[in-house]
């Protein structure tokens, strides 16, 4: 089973591939780039990012691919799916690819330059690119023997309440690094959250109050196993 999720890329891109590459968290021989050089990663990336002309300004994406306890995978295993992921659904775009070992379980740490390789356009992370890279991952999942778990949401016998309100968990998890920011957020726009570390499940409430617990919502990013990773 592999669990992508995206982190709010909102600190410099050299210490977000300081973060990724540090020696306490992986190996030298589990980081990767593709379509740059590993030890020249960000010079390479913000050349690139010097040849775009347009209005975007996010630099970088931050994504993380981790792999449960459970399944029988190696290290080396691990980030060759990393690479693979890289490959298939970056294809015009620089990443950095680490595999950490610092946790009970692997989990893949990605840098990937907003800006296609040309310089041409920024790369453009909608909800279905979201989806499609969620699904490429369970599609390597199976190819490895691991366990998959499930990424689309059931949005046709969704309630108009409850897609308003996963499309403001969605933003919330593109927005926060942590699970206070990640509460804070929601509490600002009106939903509040309750959570317990002891408890298994987490409960949404928006304006009106509904109530919702994270795994009636049919996406296992919001599930609280996740977002606790």
């Amino acid at each position: 089973m592999a669990i992508v999720k995206f982190r709010h890329a909102s600190i410099p891109v050299n210490i977000g591939i300081r973060y990724i590459t540090n020696p306490n968290k992986t190996d030298v021989k589990l980081i990767s780039g593709k379509d740059c050089m590993t030890e020249s990663a960000q010079s390479e990336m913000e050349l690139v990012q010097k040849l775009y002309t347009g209005s975007g300004t996010r630099s970088y994406y931050h994504m993380i691919q981790s792999f449960s306890p459970d399944d029988d995978l190696t290290p080396e295993q691990a980030h060759e799916i990393g690479m693979k992921m890289a490959e298939h659904c970056f294809p015009n775009n620089q990443v950095l690819v680490a595999t950490h070992l610092d946790k009970n379980y692997l989990h893949n740490h990605f840098i990937i330059n907003a800006v296609n390789l040309d310089g041409s356009k920024m790369l453009n992370m909608t909800y279905q690119k979201g989806i499609d890279i969620k699904e490429y991952s369970n599609e390597l999942c199976l190819q490895y023997g691991l366990t998959t778990t499930e990424v689309k949401s059931k949005r046709s016998n969704m309630p108009e309440w409850k897609k308003r309100l996963k499309y403001t968990l969605e933003d919330a998890l593109y927005s926060s690094t942590t699970m206070d920011d990640y509460i804070n957020y929601l509490w600002r726009k009106g939903i509040s959250v309750k959570y317990n570390e002891a408890n298994k499940y987490m409960t949404y409430t928006d304006k009106e109050g509904h109530k919702c617990r994270d795994n009636k919502l049919f996406d296992e990013r919001f599930l609280k196993e996740n977002l606790e990773m």
